[in-house]
């Protein structure tokens, strides 16, 4: 059962965060025009608080610093290249090359931005960008994203966050599950007719064979025929009773093991997408 808890405090975890990395891409979304317009020196808190993201803000921050990071790497990429003129393959595939070489979408992303003003400069006939770049770039309107793509982030983000509320759920009940199954060992290690059937024992060993062997050492015969007849049909009785009800508790304790047994074998229950 400990088992089935750590699966699924795993697949909540996993949830979850599949969940604020869907957050932290959106967040970066919707930020990154006005962070590159501001060439990297956009604050965080000025950031979080124009979008409000659905996660707090120090959830969010690794994201956004995250976009530092590949920021400044775009910015010294371009230094590097020496983008003062325009290179005579720049057309005919050097830009295209130039983009490819970057580690991954999101640098790309930002390096297509910061060549889109560049191509501007180029395009204005200014003969140097030193001294210019990467601090006095006029900005450069860059399309937003469309209605049809907006929503799709909404329906995704939706998914996800479905998928975290049944992790949670599944984790709960089979957190309940272990309650249970706790309480359940409980009563296995202290039957409540435990008690009860030492009494009777004891009863029936008083009353049927320790009285008798007193009076047949004392050689005392105080019971009619009768009455020693009754008296033996009593203790057989209480032996049969006794036995059965032996019997009744055993049958109940091995019904609680098997269903711990079953509790315990159950598959984990798997998060609905």
């Amino acid at each position: 059962m400990k088992e089935l808890e750590e699966r699924q405090f795993s697949d909540h975890q996993a949830a979850r965060k599949g969940l604020i990395d869907r957050a932290g891409e959106d967040f970066v979304d919707e930020i990154l025009d006005d962070f590159l317009d501001s060439l990297g020196k956009l604050e965080f808190a000025e950031a979080y608080q124009k979008v409000l993201p659905p996660f707090a803000a120090d959830e969010m921050l690794p994201y956004f610093e995250e976009l530092q990071e590949k920021n400044a790497g775009v910015l010294d990429a371009i230094r590097r290249a020496n983008l003062e003129e325009r290179p005579e393959d720049w057309e005919s595939g050097g830009r295209d090359r130039f983009i490819s070489s970057l580690a991954n979408h999101r640098s790309r992303e930002i390096a297509d931005h910061y060549l889109n003003k560049i191509g501007k400069i180029w395009r204005d006939r200014e003969s140097s960008l030193k001294g210019m770049f990467p601090f006095s770039l006029p900005p450069v309107n860059i399309a937003k994203q469309t209605i049809f793509h907006r929503q799709a982030k909404v329906a995704a983000f939706r998914d996800l966050e479905r998928t975290e509320v049944a992790a949670a759920s599944a984790l709960a009940s089979t957190r309940l599950q272990i309650e249970q199954v706790s309480r359940s060992l409980i009563r296995l290690g202290h039957p409540r007719g435990l008690r009860l059937a030492f009494t009777f024992l004891g009863a029936i060993a008083i009353f049927g064979i320790v009285v008798p062997l007193i009076q047949i050492a004392l050689g005392s015969n105080s019971l009619p025929p009768v009455g020693r007849w009754v008296y033996t049909g009593l203790f057989m009785a209480s032996v049969v009773l006794f036995f059965a009800y032996l019997a009744w508790e055993m049958r109940r304790a091995w019904t609680q093991a098997d269903s711990l047994a079953k509790n315990d074998s159950r598959p984990a229950a798997k998060p609905s997408d």
